[in-house]
Parts: structure tokens; C-alpha cells; sequence
């Protein structure tokens, strides 16, 4: 039978006290310690218990006549542990167990039913309270250790027993001290019309008071410490790549990601370390919001570890800085965090009246914003890409509210940069690609993999030659953008020397190493901007209206500029184009709205209808020219484009084209 006991002083108010050994063996025949130098010692140790927020102070009956000195300048309550109790632990071969910020002392026995409560009575007898281990406890806590027992696995079954002692204690604690919390707080409470000090709220704004610079020297040390416990073999963090590169944490700001084996070892280092650098640096773990994971790893582990650690289990996927960690990539519920994002986005622009070339402002620069951190890591559905559009599409055409308005120019040509008609805004799906472009550059300038020949990185793509000693003379792409093997492949076929490199090929002169180079940048490096020029080049034909790359070249606004364009192509809402998409049902009802004598046409409503070839008349007899009557908006547009000489004068010629229009 295995019994659990957690010991209490009877004539303590109940509550949380923090239960601190100072225990010292002394050897008289091998070391002599001056008593000065023990008492500085205990005296220091108490202050750093006091600081880190003890209640009270537990001490052996061998130093209690060092009472007065120890406790001298202290208002912390002691409590004095007599022989005999220490005696009949020591008869039971009982080892009391304490860890950092638990305040009672545990006891384990396998003995039998009858000693069991023999020793309870002898504690009660003493003034401790003894509190028994429960049927659930025994059921989650000790069963496995048991069974490893039954294994043969010894130094197992001690370490399962050590954090089930652990756990216990936290939760008969965990019970008790919310009642003493209760107490203090009320009292707290009554008393800040006097003034008092809170301990709580004084390190809570001491820690907000550190700035960033400090937290990250701060931090740097906790990440030297792990780095150490693996070095010396105390933790073993998880490996990694063929070479089995082991990666014990991650850190970013304000939060640490640890990761290692599911082991007890690495448990105990984690919690020594963090308890460690809450007392070095002053600052708190908040283990009530830190998780644990595991992967192929046994509930009944997981949650030892859970009360051990006095955190929660968490599930995978999980969110790490804004992105779902472990999460499968092609489903969509992935991605609906970012989906919501976006309609929320849209919900705060609602009922505001923008136009449409506002809107084509808000889509570059917000909405195509938001998905590049998602963007940046995963790849992105068709099915998501779909939703992402509609969305845009429905807000560039429609603005903010739920009604659907006609999309007047497909959403491929809306995506095509400016200098070849489009709007400039960017295709996501290919603002994906040059994203995770940047991580395949990384591969392979790490040496990590080779280039694959048939997509369009590789044509980015080109080994510089140095001294020739890492470029294989077939295989890499180092004369020009193709690798030798697919330029002359028959020559390939029956060369000798196929494995050879650069440098056993002919005579070179000895200079730098060997590098990769992205031929699209000048700076010989990869960026997105020009991965994403070099997509939409290949995929983007050009646009045979040359007009369109023109009419943006303006001193205008882009909310008039945006019209312009839409007149160029006959993309705007005329009776014409309504009843070619069937909103007008009779061809009667197509009519111009001003003259009704002709079907209302961009060129009739724009230039050829009486009520608007007036306008166009003065318009240009005022500026000292004779209109011969066009034929188009397109013909009147490159009217206006021949009249001026020189860029600012075809600038101001353009300028009063948009305002005319």
C-alpha cells in the first residue's frame, strides 16, 4: 500500500506556508565550519526566501539554538521540527521531499495498512496532521509507478514516485492556500484606506518597468542555462535533419518554446531551470498559462507532467506568434483564423463611403497585407485562395457592405502590374510562391540540396564560380542558366567524367569559394519582389492595349485615374453593357439617359451624344484647338496624349483629360 502525507503544524494558522530545509551533516572528522560563516549562510538564504515570497520558515531541531541569530531582523514565523518526529521518518526510511514554492513536506511508504497508521497516530501525537492518499491519486499517480517497478525499471519507478509526491503536494496546497488567499486579500482590502503595501502589485509594476533591451539580456540567460544542462547530458532536447541536430528551445520576445524527450530527467531540469531563473532575474513564470505537448507520448505521462509542471496540457495544432503550429496546411480550417481576420477587417470599413480607387488603395496595402505572415510559412489552398478573392473582389466592386455588385474586369487582369494594364494589386497565390521562395534559397545556400531544373526558380537560379571546388561541372547551373547536363546531353551521355568539378576540369586561378547567386536581383540575393516580377513575367501575357499602361502616368487622383481605365476597356456600368449581363431584361430599357435616340454606349454617353460633343466643343475651342469629332474614347484619348511635348507638358495635356472626364 502506498500512502501520501502532507504534514501541517497544528498550532500554525492553516494556510500556505513554505516549508524550507537548512539541513546540515555535519562530519567532525573530515570538515570544521566556523559558526559565524554558517550563520551569514543561513541568514543569507533566509533573506532570499523572504524576498521570493515565504510565509514561513521550517528549521531541524539541530539549529534551533541558532534561533535568535537566524530569525534576528525577520518577521517571518519558524517552525521547529522536533527529534522525534525526524527519528521515526528516519526508522520508516522516509525521505522528506520539497520543492521550490511548495510548502509541505511529502512522505512515501510502501508499508503495510497497520504501520501506516501507526506512524499517523505518532505524527498526530506530535501536533502534524495527516492527510491520506486517495483512491483517484493512487489511481493516476502511483499505479505506474508500480507497474514500472513490476518492469524491473527502477530508476524509473523513483522518478515517477518523486513527481507524484510532487503533484500531491500541489494539490493539497493548491486547496488550502485559496482559503488563506481568501483571508489575506479581505484583509488587504480593509486595510488600503491605511496604506498598505502590496508585495503582489510592487514586483508586477517592477517587471513592466523592464524594458525590452534588459529582458532580452535577462532571457539571454535562461538560454545560456538549457544550452548548458544539454551540453553537460542533463537534457536532452529533440533532434533534428539526417545529421540528428538537437534543438532543446525556441525563443522569440516574450515567449519560449522548449522541446525535448518525454522524459523524467528532462522534467526536473526544466523546472530546476526555471525556478533557478525566476530567482536570478526576479521575474515570474506564468506556468498557469504555459502548456506541455507530446507527440506519441502516453496520457498517463502527460499528465504527471501537467501537475508537475503546474501548467495545462495543450493540444496540436497550437498557436505559436499568430501561426497554427503542427497544423495540416491543405485543410481549411487552418486558415480560417486569416479568413476571419479579413472579414473583420472589412466589418470596421463598413457603411464608409470610399471609391473605388480608395479601394484599390485599401486592398494593396491592408487586406494583401494581413496573409503574408500565414503566407510566409504555408501553402496556401486553391480552395483558400478562392475564399481570399471573393472577398476582395466583393469589396473592391462593392465596398464594405453585404450586397454583391458586378465584378466589370476579371480578377486576373485586376492582379496584372500597372505597366501591362492592370491594377498593380498582387496575386496571392503568387505572392505565396516567392515567399517560400526565400526559404527554398536558404536550403540551398546552407549546401543543403541541389536545384531542380523544371520550374521557375531554377531560372533565377546560377552557381558563381570561384576556385571551382564545390560546382560540379554537369550538375550545377554555373554557365549560364541551365546545367551542362540538360544543354548538351548527348555529350553528357558519353563523357568519362561525369562526377567531376569545376576545378579538375581545366586550369584556374585560386580565388574565392564557390557561391549561389539569384540573377534576378542585382544584389546577387534572393528577394520576394523580384521572385514575384519573374512569376507573373512568365505567366502574364502582354497586354495589347497599350493605352492602359499609359493612363496611369497622371498628376490625377487614382479615384479619377481608376475611371479612365475602366472607360478604356467599356468596363463601366452603361445601359449597353447592363443588358449584354442580363440586369436589363428589354432592349428598349437600353436607351442613352439623356438623348434616347441611340443604345447608350461608352463612346455615345462619353464623346458622340449631343448633350456631351457640346462639352467636348468648348472644352477644346477654349483651349485654342479645333476637335475633329472622334470616333472612340480610346481616339480621343490619344488626341489628348499628341498634344504635348515633353513629359510635363503630356503630364498637364493628360491631367486635363481626367478632369474632363
Amino acid at each position: 500500500m502506498s500512502t501520501f502525507c502532507s504534514l501541517q503544524r497544528s498550532g500554525v494558522e492553516q494556510g500556505t506556508f513554505v516549508t524550507r530545509f537548512f539541513s546540515f551533516y555535519k562530519k567532525q572528522n573530515d570538515i570544521k565550519l566556523n559558526q559565524e560563516v554558517m550563520i551569514k549562510n543561513l541568514q543569507h538564504k533566509r533573506n532570499v526566501l523572504q524576498q521570493s515570497g515565504a510565509r514561513s520558515l521550517a528549521i531541524p531541531c539541530h539549529l534551533s539554538h541558532w534561533h535568535s541569530e537566524i530569525s534576528a531582523d525577520s518577521s517571518l514565523p519558524f517552525l521547529h521540527i522536533g527529534d522525534c518526529v525526524a527519528m521515526e521518518l528516519k526508522k520508516a526510511k522516509m525521505k522528506p521531499i520539497h520543492a521550490a514554492s511548495i510548502v509541505w513536506i511529502g512522505l512515501l511508504t510502501t508499508d503495510s495498512f497497520f504501520v501506516v497508521f501507526y506512524y499517523k497516530e505518532k505524527l498526530q501525537s506530535q501536533g502534524f496532521e495527516v492527510v491520506l492518499l486517495d483512491k483517484e491519486a493512487e489511481e493516476h499517480l502511483l499505479v505506474p509507478a508500480v507497474e514500472a517497478l513490476q518492469r524491473k525499471d527502477i530508476e524509473g519507478a523513483r522518478n515517477l514516485l518523486r513527481i507524484a509526491i510532487h503533484v500531491l503536494l500541489g494539490q493539497y496546497v493548491g486547496g488550502l492556500s485559496s482559503s488563506f488567499d481568501d483571508q489575506q486579500n479581505s484583509s488587504n482590502n480593509q486595510g488600503q484606506g491605511r496604506g498598505n503595501f502590496n508585495k503582489d502589485e510592487a514586483v508586477e509594476g517592477h517587471q513592466m518597468a523592464l524594458n525590452s533591451s534588459h529582458f532580452v539580456l535577462v532571457v539571454e540567460g535562461l538560454s545560456a542555462t538549457i544550452r548548458r544542462a544539454e551540453e553537460i547530458g542533463m537534457f536532452k532536447g529533440f533532434k533534428v535533419g539526417n545529421s540528428g541536430l538537437p534543438v532543446s528551445h525556441l525563443q522569440y520576445a516574450y515567449d519560449t518554446i522548449f522541446l525535448g524527450e518525454a522524459s523524467v530527467e528532462n522534467l526536473w531540469t526544466l523546472k530546476t531551470v526555471l525556478r533557478c531563473f525566476e530567482m536570478a532575474s526576479g521575474l515570474k513564470v506564468n506556468f498557469a498559462k504555459s502548456s506541455i505537448m507530446g507527440v506519441n507520448v502516453s496520457s498517463v505521462f502527460l499528465y504527471l507532467a501537467e501537475r508537475f509542471l503546474h501548467c495545462f496540457v495543450g493540444s496540436i495544432p497550437f498557436t505559436y506568434l499568430g501561426l497554427p503550429v503542427g497544423a495540416n496546411p491543405r485543410k481549411e480550417s487552418t486558415w480560417k483564423p486569416l479568413l476571419m481576420a479579413l472579414s473583420s477587417k472589412l466589418g470596421v470599413w463598413r457603411n464608409r463611403f470610399v471609391s473605388l480607387g480608395g479601394r484599390v488603395v485599401l486592398l494593396k496595402s491592408v487586406l494583401n497585407s494581413i496573409p503574408i505572415f500565414y503566407l510566409s510559412f504555408l501553402k496556401m489552398p486553391v480552395k483558400v485562395w478562392k475564399q481570399i478573392v471573393r472577398l476582395q473582389r466583393n469589396f473592391l466592386w462593392g465596398g464594405a457592405g453585404q450586397e454583391r455588385k458586378i465584378a466589370w474586369v476579371s480578377w486576373d487582369k485586376i492582379c496584372r502590374p500597372k505597366n501591362r494594364g492592370g491594377l498593380g494589386i498582387r496575386d496571392l497565390r503568387v505572392v505565396n510562391l516567392a515567399l517560400l521562395g526565400k526559404w527554398r534559397w536558404r536550403v540551398i545556400v546552407g549546401g543543403g540540396t541541389t536545384v531542380a531544373s523544371s520550374d521557375w526558380f531554377s531560372e533565377g537560379v546560377a552557381r558563381k564560380v570561384g576556385n571551382g571546388s564545390s560546382n560540379a561541372f554537369w550538375f550545377d547551373p554555373w554557365l549560364g542558366g541551365l546545367p551542362l547536363k540538360d544543354r548538351y546531353h548527348r555529350l553528357f551521355q558519353v563523357s568519362e567524367q561525369c562526377l567531376e568539378l569545376v576545378e579538375n576540369m581545366g586550369s584556374r586561378e585560386h580565388g574565392m569559394e564557390d557561391s549561389w547567386v539569384w540573377t534576378l536581383d542585382p544584389t546577387g540575393s534572393y528577394s520576394v519582389k523580384s521572385a514575384y516580377l519573374a512569376i507573373t513575367s512568365v505567366e502574364v501575357a502582354p497586354e495589347p492595349n497599350s493605352l492602359l499602361t499609359r493612363v496611369w502616368k497622371s498628376w490625377a487622383p487614382s479615384k479619377v485615374i481608376v475611371l479612365s481605365w475602366q472607360l478604356l476597356q467599356d468596363r463601366v456600368p452603361t445601359r449597353q453593357n447592363l443588358l449584354r449581363r442580363r440586369v436589363l431584361r428589354e432592349a428598349s430599357l437600353s436607351f442613352c439617359a439623356l438623348c434616347g435616340d441611340i443604345v447608350e454606349s461608352v463612346d455615345h454617353f462619353f464623346i458622340t451624344c449631343d448633350c456631351i460633343s457640346i462639352f467636348w466643343y468648348n472644352l477644346t475651342r477654349w483651349l485654342g484647338f479645333e476637335l475633329v469629332s472622334p470616333s472612340s474614347i480610346a481616339s480621343l484619348f490619344e488626341w489628348f496624349l499628341g498634344l504635348g511635348v515633353g513629359t510635363k507638358s503630356r503630364l498637364g495635356w493628360l491631367l486635363i483629360w481626367h478632369v474632363a472626364v
